[in-house]
């Protein structure tokens, strides 16, 4: 059980103070969890479950430290030189350095001087009025000077002030005239770009051609109009009071199994609710509010199945990717694609991205990409994770001994669910016992290991059975069944290529 945890708590888990670098931190957290990660003990269910506490304490301070210094502003010591970490709202007049102990003031700005009244004085006033060199005030120094000699004085100023305000004058002509060209330099350059794509894309000199308008539009280097990337919302919904939102759930007397289905999304696609009771709580309310909000979703008369329709979508790829909401709410997904070579977003724009595992494979790519994780020991040969209880079918999965290892997929086609996936090291076997069924099995096979989130990075490879695999008691009463995975066209079994983003 996870306590709770003070950021001071959370520097020690690391070993680290809050001097250190966010550098330095994340690359303490990528260390922790080479060794702390769950599936590096799966052969041991006593140090896998101790590795999971031990992960999620790590998970926690990791997050408290990324908020802590979010809130922290860099501030350095003009006495020593120190940089000192500091509260963004702290007043700095009354700011202490953590080095030298001094106080972290803003510089005083510099006081201006004024000249004694007698030209011929090389002091200036103080703060009590008098000069600092003759004791005399301006009005004393003025009459101990000659009318000459005053005279004399005020033409000299007023012909330093009058050459001033003529460079002034000159400097603000030159400012005007560069502006102006500026601007006729990028009208010219806005004209010239608007003739050529009009010359080369029809969809901007046709803007009522059969390309779909409501989503953005981007133009790819082969000049052919993308494919909408994600469905997203083209308007925001009307943001309501919170009373419309109770009264929502209390008008269309949601069961009880619905609102904790209801909760579980949310929770699932990274809203704070504590824990799916079924009880319309001002959390929920609040929680279901936002999403409304950040998915542009309005409440329809079959509420609730309207929302689960509406949020299968993002709850699919969420059950893969925890920071979803994230990477939605932001454009880092469009324009890390617009930076791919041509074809490859090509060859996105293609995918079929209106599916929860064509996103979910995409979006692992780009986070593979955008991270670069550390490579990862291989797990043992065995089940990563089930989802059944009974099973009565026996199924042998045998490799050869060779450089690739294998993580596959058995999936049950009449629900559509994945029910399997597990590890396979290269010329060991694998024996499960499954449910009967009809199954479609999916591997993917490489040499480096990643994790299950990024599996074999981009050198992996993909493939089928083109056949399914049936467990029956009928047809096979022992229901055994038993699969040589070799990755040639020589092989026993053949098997079909498949993308990375169908797996």
């Amino acid at each position: 059980m996870i306590q709770r945890m003070d950021i001071k708590r959370a520097f020690q888990i690391f070993d680290l103070n809050a001097r250190s670098s966010p550098a330095v931190i994340k690359q303490r957290y990528y260390d922790l969890a080479a060794v702390w990660h769950p599936d590096l003990h799966a052969a041991n269910s006593r140090l896998q479950k101790l590795a999971s506490e031990k992960m999620k304490e790590i998970n926690l301070a990791y997050e408290i430290i990324r908020l802590y210094l979010e809130n922290q502003m860099i501030i350095a010591c003009h006495f020593c030189g120190a940089d000192n970490r500091k509260r963004v709202d702290l007043n700095i007049d009354y700011a202490t350095c953590s080095t030298c102990g001094k106080q972290l003031k803003k510089p005083l700005p510099r006081k201006k001087r004024i000249p004694c009244g007698n030209h011929r004085c090389a002091g200036t006033v103080g703060s009590n009025g008098r000069c600092n060199y003759c004791g005399k005030t301006i009005e004393e120094g003025r009459i101990s000077t000659p009318l000459s000699a005053n005279t004399q004085n005020e033409n000299n100023t007023k012909w330093f002030i009058f050459q001033k305000s003529s460079k002034k004058l000159e400097s603000g002509k030159i400012i005007i005239i560069g502006f102006v060209a500026f601007i006729f330099i990028l009208f010219i350059l806005y004209a010239y770009n608007d003739k050529i794509l009009k010359k080369i894309d029809p969809m901007i000199t046709n803007p009522e051609s059969d390309i779909d308008r409501g989503s953005e539009q981007i133009i790819t280097l082969n000049h052919t109009a993308r494919k909408s990337l994600i469905s997203k919302a083209t308007s925001q919904s009307i943001i309501k009071h919170d009373s419309y939102y109770s009264a929502l759930f209390k008008n269309h007397e949601v069961k009880k199994e619905d609102i904790i289905k209801l909760q579980q999304i949310l929770k699932t696609l990274g809203y704070e609710i504590e824990k799916p009771d079924g009880f319309i709580s001002k959390k929920t309310i609040l929680c279901f509010k936002q999403y409304c909000i950040d998915f542009g979703y309005a409440p329809e008369e079959n509420f609730p199945d309207c929302f689960f329709k509406n949020s299968f979508f993002h709850n699919q790829i969420a059950l893969a990717h925890k920071d979803w909401l994230d990477i939605y709410l932001t454009h880092d997904l469009e324009n890390w694609i617009q930076v791919q070579s041509a074809d490859y977003r090509k060859q996105i724009y293609e995918l079929a991205l209106d599916k929860p595992n064509t996103v979910i494979q995409l979006v692992r790519r780009y986070k593979f990409e955008k991270y670069k994780p550390l490579l990862k020991l291989l797990p043992e040969t065995g089940i990563i994770k089930k989802n059944f209880s009974a099973s009565n079918g026996y199924l042998k999965i045998k490799t050869k001994a060779e450089s690739n290892n294998y993580y596959i997929k058995l999936s049950n086609l009449q629900n559509n669910q994945e029910i399997l996936s597990a590890f396979i090291r290269s010329g060991s076997t694998l024996s499960v016992h499954v449910p009967f069924g009809v199954y479609e099995l999916k591997y993917a096979a490489g040499h480096n290991w990643y994790g299950t989130d990024f599996l074999f990075g981009t050198s992996g490879s993909y493939a089928k059975l083109p056949t399914l695999i049936i467990f029956t008691e009928k047809d096979n009463p022992i229901g055994g069944f038993t699969i040589e995975l070799i990755p040639s066209q020589y092989g026993k079994l053949n098997t079909e290529i498949i993308s990375e983003y169908d797996f």
